[in-house]
């Protein structure tokens, strides 16, 4: 019943969580409980990328955490084909950059005994954690904005894998209007006492091989972008 409550009584709500992502499977997240799922969360093993790629599947193993919009017009915060892991008190609004694509959270790599990590949520191996996934979403075709809140560890023992829970998520009932990662409370608060998914910590964003060649053409072309500018 609260969770169906109008936004005029509120002006964010939130939902505590405490719940493991599966390895290999996907994950919604429905921010506002409307029935929509507004995200999907998906940890891809080296097993899902041979199949799609099987030139690439010679010695090496790699774990990639994605995350999806389900919507058109919701979006991530992030660089494109990233997404970012913001601290607590970042604000989350029209001024963020946004990226509407699939996003790499983060990912590991063992490449010809080569061991690497990319993304904002692959801190090298360690754990990252109250971390927040910033978000966009749609509703009644209305931009509101959100975050959800993840530990996360990305590592390699003995094979890439990934760990990831979602400990909390919130949104902000007012459309257009900014929120603060990590606030829980308003001027008046709805909150949702209802188990659903938690997080982790973050380094900076950089090129994933794997990662962009599971993401396609796109990807690969920021990349090479990259690539000159570089040289």
């Amino acid at each position: 019943m609260l969770a169906l409550a109008p936004p005029s009584e509120a002006k964010i709500v939130y939902t505590p969580a405490h719940q493991k992502l599966p390895l290999g499977k996907d994950f919604f997240l429905d921010l506002n409980h409307d029935g929509t799922n507004d995200f999907r969360l998906h940890i891809t093993l080296s097993g899902e990328i041979c199949a799609a790629h099987r030139a690439t599947c010679s010695s090496w193993d790699a774990a990639i955490f994605f995350a999806y919009p389900q919507v058109k017009g919701n979006g991530l915060v992030g660089k494109p084909a990233f997404a970012s892991a913001l601290q607590a008190g970042v604000p989350i609004g029209p001024k963020a950059a946004f990226n509407t694509s699939r996003g790499i959270m983060g990912e590991v790599e063992f490449i010809n005994q080569e061991l690497s990590y990319a993304g904002a949520w692959a801190d090298s191996g360690k754990p990252v954690y109250d971390r927040y996934l910033g978000v966009k979403f749609i509703v009644d075709g209305k931009v509101h904005y959100g975050w959800a809140r993840f530990n996360v560890r990305i590592y390699r023992d003995p094979k890439s894998t990934v760990t990831a829970v979602l400990t909390g998520y919130a949104f902000e009932t007012i459309p257009n209007k900014p929120i603060i990662a990590g606030r829980k409370k308003g001027t008046d608060e709805v909150r949702v006492e209802q188990p659903t998914p938690v997080a982790i910590r973050a380094s900076a964003p950089q090129p994933a091989s794997l990662g962009m060649l599971a993401m396609g053409a796109p990807a690969l072309s920021i990349w090479r972008r990259k690539e000159v500018a570089a040289q």
